[in-house]
């Protein structure tokens, strides 16, 4: 498990304690959840474009930095980070390591137009 910067893990302290956010219990990692999708929603939806990309970027390269040992299984999840944060060549890379769930195969090419959160690793 990693420690947050002490900033980081002040804010979410704050979060947590007004109810916004809540430690996700069956983590081995320090990850913490939106209490609603609402919540979620709305605080995605109050970011600017830019502001959502360059997270969804760092978020993406934190992953990969801090798991290399673990790309296979976080495929689908580093697929969406970079696909979100429009660098398409990141995003391509993890997907031949991302299957839909009634697949055999890995699929190449353009996701499916269903849900990106049910691609599961091969």
């Amino acid at each position: 498990m990693h420690a947050p910067r002490p900033d980081l893990a002040a804010h979410l302290h704050r979060l947590a304690t007004v109810g916004l956010v809540q430690r996700a219990a069956a983590s081995l990692d320090l990850e913490y959840l939106f209490r609603h999708g609402l919540i979620q929603d709305a605080a995605y939806s109050s970011l600017l474009r830019r502001q959502r990309r360059r997270y969804h970027q760092q978020v993406g390269e934190a992953l990969e930095a801090l798991h290399p040992d673990r790309l296979d299984e976080l495929a689908p999840l580093l697929a969406q980070h970079f696909a979100a944060a429009g660098q398409p060549g990141p995003a391509r890379a993890a997907i031949p390591l991302v299957r839909w769930p009634s697949a055999r195969k890995p699929w190449r090419g353009s996701p499916p137009t269903r849900s990106r959160r049910a691609w599961r690793p091969c």
